[in-house]
C-alpha cells in the first residue's frame, strides 16, 4: 500500500469529488438516472447536491476517504441496506422507463446487510492496496454496527473489482440482468460477505 495514506471521514466540502466517483464508479447508470436534467446543472452538481444532504443515504456523512499527500485518492460509501432504493428524484427526470429499466437491481431485500454502494480509487492510486484497505475499513465499521452481512453490487464485466471482492470471501449471490435498455442483457452480480 502507498506509505503516507490517510483515512478520514468525508465532510461537505468533498460533495463533487464524491459525486463524480460514485458518477464513475456506476458504469452508466448515474448518467442513465440523471439524463434529461435541466441544462443549467451537470450530472455532477446534481448528485453533489444529494451528497451534501446529510439526510440522504448518498451523503458524504456515509463516506469514507483515502487521500495520498493532498489529494483525495479514492473513497467507499456504505451505509444499512435498509436504506437501499431507488433515490428519489424529480418525476420530470425519473421517467417510468428508468423505474423500469432499474427496478430488477432494486427488488432484493438487502434490509439485514450492511450496503457498500460505492468503492473507487483515482486511476493513478490503483493498484497499490487501497481499494481493499478501504473496503476492509467499511466492513469493520459494519462489524461494529452490530451486521453479520455485507452486500454490494458489481457489473459482471469488472473483473478487477470482482477479484478483489472474492480475495475478501465475497460470494455471488445471484445475478440480475435488465431487459431494458441501456442495460439490456447486462448482469449485475450480487455479492454478499458473512462478517
Amino acid at each position: 500500500m502507498i506509505g503516507g495514506a490517510k483515512f478520514r471521514s468525508a465532510v461537505r466540502k468533498d460533495k463533487l469529488w464524491i459525486a463524480r466517483a460514485m458518477r464513475f464508479a456506476s458504469e452508466g447508470i448515474v448518467d442513465f438516472l440523471f439524463s434529461g436534467l435541466p441544462s443549467i446543472l451537470s450530472v455532477d452538481e446534481y448528485l453533489s447536491l444529494e451528497v451534501a444532504r446529510k439526510s440522504s443515504f448518498l451523503s458524504y456523512k456515509n463516506t469514507l476517504i483515502v487521500e495520498v499527500g493532498n489529494e483525495i485518492a479514492g473513497i467507499i460509501t456504505c451505509y444499512p441496506g435498509l436504506y437501499f432504493s431507488l433515490p428519489e428524484i424529480p418525476n420530470f427526470v425519473f421517467t417510468r422507463e428508468k423505474i423500469q429499466s432499474l427496478r430488477p437491481f432494486y427488488a432484493i431485500d438487502l434490509s439485514h446487510t450492511f450496503y457498500i454502494d460505492t468503492l473507487f480509487v483515482a486511476e493513478k492510486f490503483r493498484n497499490q492496496g487501497l481499494a481493499k484497505k478501504l473496503l476492509e475499513k467499511s466492513l469493520n465499521v459494519a462489524k461494529n454496527r452490530g451486521f453479520s452481512v455485507a452486500s454490494l453490487y458489481v457489473w459482471e464485466t469488472n473483473s478487477s473489482a470482482i477479484a478483489l471482492y472474492r480475495k475478501l470471501d465475497f460470494v455471488v449471490i445471484k445475478s440480475v440482468r435488465s431487459s431494458f435498455f441501456p442495460f439490456k442483457n447486462r448482469e449485475r452480480l450480487l455479492l454478499y460477505k458473512n462478517l
